[in-house]
């Protein structure tokens, strides 16, 4: 059965995991998924861009997997997404809702291959 997020839940994205992860190219962790994201028409004076894209597909999309953690449930959502170079890619991302029940918060994204 396919489940979706629920339709009253907030999803919260800390700005940093943005800024100062996924696009930052002088990032220990984050500077291949830096690299993806900008090759693929994410602006560095637009993060925006890229939040809304993630955001929208917990919103829209279908649950791959949920795992139960010591912090919380894990969410995993894996499809397609077009980015504004016009491009489709298989994008994972990671959410989890830190023990509440309110809240949903993104953790991590980065490309796989289908």
């Amino acid at each position: 059965m396919e489940i979706k997020l629920p339709t009253d839940i907030t999803l919260f994205v800390e700005p940093q995991k943005i800024e100062k992860y996924l696009l930052d190219l002088t990032s220990k962790d984050g500077k291949s998924k830096a690299e993806f994201f900008l090759n693929n028409g994410i602006e560095l004076d637009k993060p925006e861009v890229l939040e809304e894209l993630l955001v929208n597909q917990a919103k829209e999309q279908h649950i791959k997997l949920t795992t139960q953690t010591p912090f919380g449930i894990k969410y995993i959502f894996e499809t397609e997404i077009r980015f504004p170079n016009g491009k489709q890619h298989w994008i994972r991302s990671v959410w989890t809702n830190d023990n509440r029940n309110d809240r949903i918060r993104f953790v991590t994204a980065f490309k796989i291959n289908s």
